[in-house]
């Protein structure tokens, strides 16, 4: 069996989607960097490697790495990092991404864009906004050319630099900044249907950003604007098995349909029911599961 080397599989995906250095590599190395790469001269270290895959639309989950000492430290310091905020531990989330801070590789821009990334997450979830839109656009900018981004520029985007603009979009609309927040998610929406979906992962995310374009139409009484997108989250939702969100989009389904005059009794019964079921799957325990049907006047028969 023929076993393709790092620099072929990146030279190849390149030449094949005939995309230019510069465009692959702009914000992460030089071009010069890059031919070495693909000439099999030197090998990227994990973290530019999933970068340059994921921009080439290549599922970088499907490639086995050896890492060295250094990246292995820097990774389990990054899951400490991630879980500490998955547990809402915002105050030892920034204590974590100080210690990150220290490591030696974090003068390279891919690991001060995860910093300022994570520290933007923590203050969006504390509710400091205007702190949080400094530190994703400081994130974006390490990597990757916002204003021109904006404009409609000819980017290629990692899966962290796609995210790094969602959060960055949701967060102007936090603070009222809705032009903004709707030229980003029609960006992202533009950018994700012009480049084919390399993992579900991608494919929830796209979802994600059709849903916030979705919320924007409803809030702007574009009822059936809006219902146009609903209708293809749910279908797209449904068949792949995407329970992640689901709750929030049936919940604006109804809604919609009820603004429209076409929710009927029988259909409205049916969401309650699908609703309530998605709430208790997100239960993580027996106690929190009971609590919200003791809430919710939940009787099982």
């Amino acid at each position: 069996m023929y076993e393709i080397s790092i620099g072929e599989l990146l030279e190849n995906q390149r030449k094949e989607k005939r995309y230019s250095k510069s465009m692959v590599c702009r914000g992460l190395c030089s071009v010069t960097a890059l031919s070495r790469y693909e000439n099999g001269l030197r090998v990227p270290d994990k973290f530019l490697l999933e970068y340059l895959l994921q921009r080439l639309g290549c599922d970088s989950k499907q490639y086995e790495m050896i890492i060295s000492n250094e990246e292995y430290y820097e990774m389990k310091q990054q899951r400490k990092i991630e879980e500490c905020i998955e547990q809402k531990k915002y105050l030892e989330a920034e204590a974590e991404i100080q210690n990150y801070k220290k490591m030696a590789s974090i003068s390279k821009p891919i690991h001060e864009q995860y910093v300022f990334y994570y520290s933007g997450l923590v203050k969006k979830y504390i509710g400091e906004y205007m702190q949080a839109i400094d530190c994703f656009e400081k994130s974006i900018s390490k990597t990757a050319i916002q204003k021109e981004y904006k404009q409609g520029g000819q980017e290629l985007l990692s899966f962290m630099e796609l995210k790094v603009l969602r959060e960055l979009g949701d967060c102007y609309q936090e603070v009222k900044r809705t032009q903004d927040a709707q030229k980003i998610y029609s960006k992202l929406q533009e950018y994700l249907e012009s480049h084919s979906y390399i993992s579900l992962e991608l494919e929830q995310f796209y979802y994600g950003v059709l849903y916030k374009i979705a919320e924007q139409e409803y809030q702007n009484y574009n009822y059936g604007t809006a219902y146009d997108f609903i209708q293809k989250i749910y279908a797209g939702m449904k068949k792949h098995y995407l329970v992640r969100s689901m709750k929030e989009v049936l919940e604006l389904k109804m809604a919609l349909e009820e603004k429209m005059n076409f929710l009927t009794i029988e259909s409205k019964k049916d969401y309650k029911d699908k609703i309530m079921a998605l709430k208790l799957l997100k239960c993580t325990n027996e106690k929190e599961m009971l609590a919200y049907m003791e809430e919710e006047n939940v009787r099982i028969q």
